[in-house]
């Protein structure tokens, strides 16, 4: 009985973050997860950022007020750095941040007016 009461305690408080979301890096026009675990009292409300604003539910962009963020057909415009934002009647908590990246992302220049050269040519 004392086990059970000590356990019921312990969940009982602020969100505390179990399992931060972490970082990612998925092809373009795949889906992206952050999924964090969170305890303390219920309710818990979520709320899901991108480079520290606020995200709302969309075509591509899921679940801003659930444990699970979902983005699909991840495209550049999504990079960047996610957290969520944990609340309940007794307190706050926030994520670390976790990148979101492209796989493989090449990026090359070639100087205005430069002739560009190609192998075998």
């Amino acid at each position: 009985m004392l086990a059970l009461c000590f356990k019921a305690l312990a969940q009982d408080g602020p969100p505390q973050l179990t399992a931060p979301p972490p970082s990612q890096t998925v092809p373009a026009g795949s889906i992206a997860l952050f999924t964090v675990v969170v305890q303390g009292s219920e309710p818990l409300w979520y709320q899901w950022r991108r480079n520290g604003t606020n995200l709302v539910n969309g075509s591509r962009i899921s679940g801003v007020d659930t444990a699970t963020l979902a983005l699909s057909n991840v495209q550049a415009g999504e990079l960047g750095r996610y957290s969520v934002t944990v609340t309940n009647m007794h307190g706050t908590v926030t994520s670390p941040d976790a990148m979101l990246t492209l796989w493989p992302l090449v990026a090359w220049a070639i100087p205005w007016g430069a002739k560009p050269q190609c192998p075998g040519t």
